[in-house]
């Protein structure tokens, strides 16, 4: 008994003392723990206080991100609008300069036709214009023709009345008697046939052989001198009537000419032409 009570003591204290083991051990866990949680305390402070800063910063770097793309989302619209106030602009701008081409063809087409139908007026007058004055040409070629085919017959008729006029005064020389011996009355028959010749029928005899002889060139006798002088001043005179008559036509001819009456400046060519040689054959007489 005694054993079994050392035995039951012994397993008691054994049980107390690992008991007593036990709660050292978890004492010295506690302390252990204690201590390892208490150094690790502050490192958990200073890692959460890193981490709210970390936080911080992303927060503060969140928001300017968020910033700088509602700054960047406000310039992309700002552009956006911008590029469709370029595009409404230039679509604005393509719709005037296809309005303006649209406007600058049909100028082109206008003046095209235009030009066209004045090119046709052009040839249409410049082909009447070549047909008038082909016309005119031959009416001219006709006219000339006509004309110089009167001239000549004018020249034929006047050389004839001329041959004829020589003829008879030939005739009428060899038989008329001297004009000296002529009468009055015979005389003044003379003289009223004269050209130019006015009041013959109060003439005196002496004024009739005068105006008689100055017309058919006789030299009247007298004084050599005084017949000279006489002669001179009439001649003078004549000549001078005849080279004023000539420059009267002459005047003539050239309004003629202006006019392109062509009938008129042969006929008017002719006329000078004449009083030419009456001037030549007074200034020779």
């Amino acid at each position: 008994m005694a054993d079994e009570e050392k035995k039951e003591e012994s397993g008691k204290e054994e049980k107390v003392k690992k008991e007593t083991k036990e709660v050292k051990e978890e004492e010295e866990k506690a302390k252990k723990e204690k201590v390892v949680k208490a150094e690790k305390k502050p490192k958990e402070k200073a890692k959460k206080e890193k981490g709210e800063e970390k936080t911080e910063a992303n927060a503060e770097k969140g928001k300017k991100e968020k910033e700088a793309a509602e700054a960047t989302v406000e310039k992309d619209e700002k552009e956006e609008v911008e590029a469709a106030a370029t595009a409404e602009k230039e679509e604005k701008l393509v719709t005037a300069a296809a309005v303006k081409a649209e406007k600058d063809e049909k100028a082109e087409v206008e003046t095209a036709e235009k030009v066209e139908k004045e090119e046709k007026i052009e040839k249409e007058a410049a082909a009447k214009a070549e047909k008038e004055e082909k016309l005119e040409a031959a009416a001219d070629v006709k006219a000339e023709k006509e004309v110089k085919e009167k001239g000549d017959k004018e020249e034929e008729a006047t050389a004839e009345l001329d041959k004829k006029e020589k003829v008879k005064e030939t005739e009428k020389g060899e038989t008329e008697k001297p004009l000296d011996k002529m009468t009055a009355i015979e005389l003044r028959e003379i003289a009223v046939e004269i050209p130019g010749v006015t009041g013959a029928h109060a003439m005196k005899k002496e004024q009739l052989l005068e105006v008689i002889k100055e017309a058919r060139g006789i030299k009247d006798e007298g004084p050599a001198k005084e017949g000279k002088k006489k002669k001179a001043s009439k001649d003078g005179k004549g000549t001078k009537e005849l080279k004023k008559k000539i420059f009267q036509l002459k005047k003539m001819k050239k309004e003629a000419r202006d006019a392109r009456d062509r009938d008129r400046v042969d006929i008017l060519r002719r006329r000078i032409n004449r009083l030419k040689k009456k001037t030549r054959k007074v200034a020779q007489a």
